[in-house]
């Protein structure tokens, strides 16, 4: 009698902590965990991240802010909403990759945890992503489409941001208390290359990518390096000028300018674009891989076989 109680006592709290992670998915997927809990918390100054504007710039920032954001998605680090007016995107930096998670926080500073414990650290290091914010809008805000990063608390500089999650609820946003970034909405570069697939514009999707990899090489020849290699996800277009929007990872390194670092990284990112159109269009790879093998021979002046 006794183990049956047992049994169903364990039965019970197995089913009630099924329900319980059933629910939490749930809400989690109603809401992509999105909540302001999520994206304030209170963050130490610092002078390399301050951001200088006139005072015509933060006006007409400002004046953006006021619209009513609605929710468009989320990446690895940060939450995106829409303006009404669809031509603006604000980023909130999620809270959890200010912090590493518990377990990993919790292990000792010892081999042989303590290398897997530094690595963890840093691969969910937000800092890491506030500065390739910071650098790219420094260094090319146009070519990324960022209007403005605020990175650092403020006093009474931005309005109160009106944001609509994804159930169709309305938050208010202290914006000078919260990390976030203004850019121009931007085309991904995979939707734009769908299109142009579907109405058999294949010079035209040759133009494109040709576009992307000119604008990376113009940030190589100024010394800005992204460490991702999410060619097809990162970038797309406003109008007919390809933009870099996702800069989570962009340093500042010398090096890069020199061909003999970055050409490896664009024959990497040239092999991606072909495995892309050998997965979704395969009956135009051949022309898409000749199509980059002339890019990077214009680029190195030497054939590179793809």
């Amino acid at each position: 009698m006794f183990c049956k109680v047992k049994f169903y006592g364990l039965f019970f709290l197995l089913a009630l902590l099924g329900l319980g992670t059933l629910y939490y998915k749930q809400a989690y997927r109603s809401t992509d965990g999105f909540s302001t809990e999520k994206i304030q918390f209170e963050f130490p100054y610092h002078a390399e991240w301050e951001t200088h504007l006139s005072k015509e710039q933060k006006d007409q920032i400002n004046q953006i802010l006021t619209q009513r954001f609605t929710y468009l998605g989320k990446g690895a680090r940060a939450f995106s909403f829409l303006s009404q007016d669809g031509q603006y995107v604000l980023k909130f930096f999620k809270y959890r990759y200010h912090t590493p998670h518990w377990a990993v926080r919790i292990l000792p500073a010892i081999f042989p945890f303590e290398p897997y414990r530094q690595r963890k650290m840093q691969k969910v290091s937000l800092d890491t992503v506030l500065n390739g914010y910071k650098i790219a809008f420094d260094h090319d805000p146009i070519g990324t489409g960022l209007l403005y990063v605020h990175l650092n608390p403020t006093i009474q500089q931005h309005p109160i941001a009106i944001v609509t999650d994804k159930q169709g609820k309305e938050h208010l946003v202290d914006l000078d208390n919260t990390r976030f970034v203004l850019q121009k909405k931007v085309r991904e570069l995979t939707d734009l290359l769908n299109e142009l697939m579907r109405n058999q514009d294949i010079g035209q999707a040759k133009y494109r990518i040709n576009q992307v990899f000119d604008l990376y090489l113009f940030h190589y020849n100024h010394g800005l390096h992204d460490l991702g290699m999410g060619i097809l996800r990162n970038n797309g277009f406003i109008e007919d000028e390809p933009i870099h929007f996702d800069v989570g990872k962009m340093t500042l390194d010398s090096r890069i300018s020199d061909s003999r670092f970055h050409r490896e990284k664009m024959i990497k990112m040239a092999k991606k674009v072909k495995q892309w159109f050998g997965k979704n269009y395969p009956e135009h790879q051949k022309e898409i891989t000749h199509s980059l093998e002339e890019k990077l021979l214009q680029i190195y002046h030497e054939k590179i076989t793809l």
